[in-house]
């Protein structure tokens, strides 16, 4: 069972668009989850008038190394897992989409899972990336693991929601998978 879903998971990354999609979506996601809570920082960098725009893209590129010293590595690990799995779960529900009208029953264990997994991604020292957005910064430090949960949390239901859609996929390809 779960090696004929990998490989349904393997046939779809193989075509050149699906498998640039996910890519693109896993770089903005990490590149959001990195610049979302230095946000005022890149704000006050990118509109300074003292900095050439050389500076300010020099600023852009190393700031992007803050995954390896904001971030411990248990939380690079998760974040990373997560991101893929966002990433990976959305190109399943475009492709099947573009499959099948009736898609709703797998966005339905995509949308939640992808939504719980932005709340647990964030680094160490700020926490979530979701969370102060929503004015709740602080709710971290309440739970036992500071936040880990929510990643441990959507790392499963992404994992549910691949094998769902993977598995409507299978039930519905009685043939192999046509190359588009």
């Amino acid at each position: 069972m779960f090696h004929s879903r990998l490989k349904v998971v393997a046939e779809i990354l193989a075509r050149k668009k699906y498998f640039l999609f996910t890519v693109t979506v896993f770089a903005f996601l990490l590149i959001l989850t990195i610049w979302i809570p230095n946000f005022s920082l890149l704000k006050t960098i990118l509109l300074s008038p003292r900095l050439s725009i050389l500076e300010k893209l020099n600023f852009l590129k190393n700031s992007l190394l803050s995954l390896e010293t904001s971030f411990t590595p248990a939380s690079r690990v998760l974040t990373v897992a997560v991101l893929l799995l966002i990433s990976l779960n959305l190109s399943l529900v475009v492709f099947y989409f573009s499959r099948r009208k009736d898609y709703l029953n797998s966005l339905g264990s995509s949308l939640p899972a992808t939504i719980i997994g932005l709340l647990g991604v964030g680094c160490a020292s700020c926490g979530s990336i979701l969370l102060p957005l929503l004015g709740l910064s602080g709710v971290l430090i309440l739970l036992p693991l500071k936040g880990i949960e929510f990643s441990v949390l959507s790392i499963a239901l992404l994992l549910y929601s691949v094998l769902r859609i993977t598995k409507n996929l299978e039930r519905e390809n009685l043939c192999p998978i046509k190359k588009s």
